[in-house]
């Protein structure tokens, strides 16, 4: 008999993975005690409701976005660079 697996008949679109890093988001935002001041594409993508590949790619690579790797090599997005794209964009934040 075969097993079926719970998660094969979930749908892992992009809006969903987009509703799911809004969500995450959202929750660390509702901790007082954290105050982040670097953020993930992944993040940065929630905030402005656009897709991760968007941010990388579109914003980023040009220099329209500030960005920095961690030590680890993932892009880090300070909370000021955000601000500043999002003033001189004017695109509105999510969050």
């Amino acid at each position: 008999m075969k097993d079926k697996n719970v998660m094969s008949n979930v749908d892992l679109t992009d809006e969903t993975i987009l509703r799911v890093a809004k969500k995450v988001v959202e929750l660390l935002d509702r901790q007082p005690a954290i105050k982040k001041d670097w953020f993930s594409t992944t993040e940065v993508a929630a905030m402005f409701g656009v897709d991760i590949r968007t941010v990388r790619n579109y914003w980023i690579k040009p220099g329209k976005m500030k960005a920095s790797k961690d030590w680890n090599g993932r892009i880090k997005i300070h909370r000021d660079a955000i601000e500043e794209f999002a003033n001189k964009t004017g695109k509105t934040l999510f969050c």
